[in-house]
């Protein structure tokens, strides 16, 4: 009954493999995430003024409302943001660029 410590050693040798495989890709996920964090941030930093100028002719569009500033705030609240087939703004950015960059590397294989 020799084949127990061969088979453990096999089962070991694959959950380590495993174990390993999942560390790593949490550490792709976490770096993932923190790139799409830094993007999205240096976006926002871009896009506020020119929401801002969109709800201040939103509003004098729309004087005949009461909420007027709240509505446009509102409509407003995506712009920049892709929608539908309309890209996002800015995504051209060198901290979009690297986030961009890296989820390639991840799907490639790199």
């Amino acid at each position: 009954m020799r084949t127990y410590p061969l088979l453990s050693g096999i089962l070991l040798t694959c959950l380590s493999f495993t174990l390993n495989a999942q560390s790593s890709n949490s550490e792709r996920l976490a770096k993932q995430k923190e790139l799409d964090d830094r993007c999205y941030a240096a976006r926002q930093v871009l896009i506020e003024p020119l929401r801002q100028e969109k709800v201040a002719s939103c509003v004098v569009e729309e004087t005949s409302r009461s909420d007027a500033q709240q509505h446009c705030e509102q409509s407003l609240a995506n712009f920049g943001e892709r929608m539908g087939r309309q890209q996002a703004l800015f995504i051209d950015i060198p901290k979009c660029q690297a986030a961009f960059a890296f989820q390639q590397s991840t799907r490639s294989g790199d």
